[in-house]
C-alpha cells in the first residue's frame, strides 16, 4: 500500500500503533482542533512532515493536552509506523484517512468534522462507497427477529445494495449473513478487535471473495468498550441510505444509537412494525415504520421519499418467509461451528485487497476542507 503524504501525517498523529502507550494518539476532537488551525494558515496535513513548519508551531492550540511537544513526539513515530504498516499489509489491513478518497464519502459528508481521523479496514475498499442499507438490533433478539433480519439481508442483496451493520452477535450478524450467503455484500463497523474478527472462519471466506469489508475507528486489536460501541453506531447510520431497527429494548446500545441518529439527522431511521416496546418508542421519536414483510421493507427503505410505501403482505405469508430463513440461519450456525481455521487464513485475506486501490494517485486527498 502506498500512502500519500496527507495519509502519513494523519496516521503519525492519530494511529494506534503497537508498543509504548505514550504519546497518546490524537482524539477526534484534538485532530479537528489541529486541522482547523492548519486551515487557518491555508496549510494541509502534509505540511506537518516539514521540520521547519513543525518548529514554527505554537506551544499550545487552545485545547487541553494538545501541545507542540506531543505533536512532535507523535510525528517522530515514523520508523514504528513503517514497520506497523508492513505488518498490517501482510495481514490484509489498510488505512483510510479522512484526507483520502478511500474514506467512506457518506460518513465524511454526514458527520463532517465529527468523522474519525481514520478507519482501519480489512476487505474490499469499494464497499465503503457502496449504496448501503443498515440493519441493527439487539444481541439477544428472538429467533423470529433473527430470521426476519436474515430475510431482510437477502432482499438487500437481491437489489444490489450492501448491508451495513455492526458485526455484533444477534440482529447485526443475521442481517449480514443473510446478504452474504445470498451472494451479496456487507460492511461491518466493529467496536472491537478487527484483526481477530477478520480471521474468524465465518468471515474469512467472504473477505477473500470481496463480499465483505470490516472496519473500525479504534485500534485494530482494541478491546470492546461502551464508548467504541456508541461511536460505531453513528458510522452505521451515517453510511446508510436508511437503517432498519429490527429489535430493540427500552434501554441499551440499539435504543441509544437510534435516538442519537434521529436527533442528529444521520440518514433515515426505520423500525419494523412489530409489537415490541423498544421499537414503538423509536417510532414515537420519529422513526419511519416499515412494512412487516422483509422484501417490502427493503423496497420501502431503498425508495423512501420516492413514492407510496408498498402494502404489507398478510401475516401468514410473512410468517412463511421468516420460517424459511430461521431454518437457514440455524443451518449456518451449525456450519460455522464445524469450520476449522486454515493455516493460510492471513494470506487469503491479504490477497483480497484489490491492487487497483493501492496507489498514491488513488489515495490522494479528495476534499481538502474535510481533512
Amino acid at each position: 500500500m502506498i500512502y500519500s503524504e496527507y495519509d502519513q501525517a494523519v496516521m503519525l498523529l492519530c494511529a494506534h500503533l503497537p508498543g509504548p502507550k505514550e504519546p497518546k494518539p490524537l482524539t477526534v476532537s484534538e485532530w479537528d482542533a489541529l486541522a482547523q488551525w492548519l486551515q487557518s494558515l491555508q496549510a494541509t496535513p502534509k505540511d506537518l512532515l516539514n521540520h521547519e513548519f513543525v518548529a514554527s508551531l505554537p506551544d499550545e492550540f487552545g485545547k487541553k493536552g494538545l501541545t507542540k511537544e506531543r505533536i512532535e513526539a507523535l510525528l517522530a513515530r515514523g520508523c514504528a509506523l513503517g514497520v506497523t504498516l508492513a505488518s498490517w499489509e501482510e495481514r490484509g489491513l489498510w488505512v483510510a484517512t479522512r484526507a483520502s478518497n478511500l474514506f467512506p464519502l457518506s460518513i465524511r459528508r454526514r458527520l463532517g468534522r465529527r468523522s474519525p481521523p481514520l478507519f482501519y479496514v480489512i476487505g474490499n475498499p469499494d464497499l465503503l462507497q457502496a449504496s448501503g442499507v443498515g440493519v441493527v438490533g439487539s444481541r439477544d433478539a428472538s429467533a423470529e427477529s433473527l430470521a426476519w433480519a436474515a430475510a431482510f439481508g437477502v432482499e438487500v442483496a437481491k437489489r444490489g445494495a450492501t448491508v451495513v451493520s455492526g458485526g455484533a452477535k444477534g440482529i447485526d450478524e443475521a442481517g449480514m449473513f443473510g446478504a452474504l450467503n445470498a451472494g451479496g455484500t456487507a460492511v461491518g463497523y466493529l467496536a472491537d478487535n478487527l484483526m481477530r474478527t477478520a480471521l474468524s472462519p465465518k468471515y474469512r471466506n467472504f473477505i477473500a471473495s470481496g463480499q465483505l469489508a470490516l472496519v473500525t475507528a479504534i485500534g485494530p486489536d482494541a478491546r470492546f468498550s461502551r464508548g467504541a460501541a456508541m461511536g460505531r453506531n453513528r458510522f452505521i447510520y451515517a453510511a446508510s441510505k436508511g437503517v432498519c431497527v429490527v429489535a430493540a429494548g427500552e434501554t441499551g446500545g440499539t435504543m441509544e444509537g437510534a435516538k442519537e441518529a434521529l436527533k442528529q439527522g444521520w440518514g433515515v431511521v426505520h423500525v419494523c412494525d412489530l409489537p415490541m416496546p423498544g421499537l414503538q418508542t423509536i417510532a414515537e421519536l420519529g422513526a419511519v415504520k416499515t412494512p412487516n414483510d422483509p422484501a417490502e421493507a427493503c423496497e420501502a427503505i431503498l425508495h423512501f421519499g420516492a413514492g407510496p410505501t408498498p402494502q404489507s403482505k398478510p401475516a401468514e405469508d410473512v410468517a412463511s418467509v421468516v420460517a424459511e430463513n430461521l431454518v437457514s440461519l440455524q443451518a449456518l450456525k451449525r456450519a460455522d461451528s464445524q469450520r476449522v481455521a486454515s493455516p493460510k487464513a492471513m494470506l487469503d485475506i491479504a490477497q483480497a485487497t484489490p491492487d487497483a486501490c493501492l496507489s498514491t494517485v488513488e489515495n490522494e486527498e479528495a476534499e481538502p476542507s474535510l481533512f
